[in-house]
């Protein structure tokens, strides 16, 4: 639960950009999932990026989103 709230966290900050250097940092913390073998941090990260994803939809930043 910690891990998945640290990362709710940082991507709802970064998307009030609250946290200095916004996206990047949240994204960096996100960096470690590669390790992680518990859903729940990975769901919670999951619904943050369907967020973030449905909010640059229509935008450059959307379509180099969708090419990664």
């Amino acid at each position: 639960m910690n891990r998945a709230q640290i990362i709710d966290d940082a991507l709802n900050l970064a998307s009030a950009s609250l946290l200095a250097n916004t996206y990047k940092r949240a994204l960096d913390l996100t960096s470690y999932l590669k390790k992680e073998f518990d859903w729940l941090p990975w769901e919670t990260a999951w619904n943050n990026f369907e967020r973030m994803q449905n909010l640059l939809s229509g935008t450059e930043a959307g379509e180099l989103l969708n090419e990664s």
